[in-house]
């Protein structure tokens, strides 16, 4: 589980960033968005994977919360 979960969680996490600077560099205002919503769909995802990381007992719930609060801070605009 904790192999499964971390590296779900990695990948969603990293795919936020990547899409955020991917869309930033578009100059076609429809492709910029397009990233965005991927983006927006990768911290959807991310929350998701916190959440199970939480269930499992992987992650506290003090760290799932200073998690999830990050991840809102830096996707607030999307």
């Amino acid at each position: 589980a904790q192999a499964t979960i971390g590296r779900q969680l990695i990948r969603a996490i990293d795919s936020v960033g990547a899409n955020l600077v991917e869309g930033d560099g578009r100059f076609a205002k429809g492709d910029g968005l397009h990233f965005f919503t991927i983006a927006c769909a990768s911290a959807r995802e991310t929350r998701y994977w916190l959440e199970r990381a939480r269930a499992r007992h992987l992650l506290s719930d003090e760290e799932v919360t200073i998690q999830l609060r990050a991840l809102e801070s830096a996707t607030r605009q999307l």
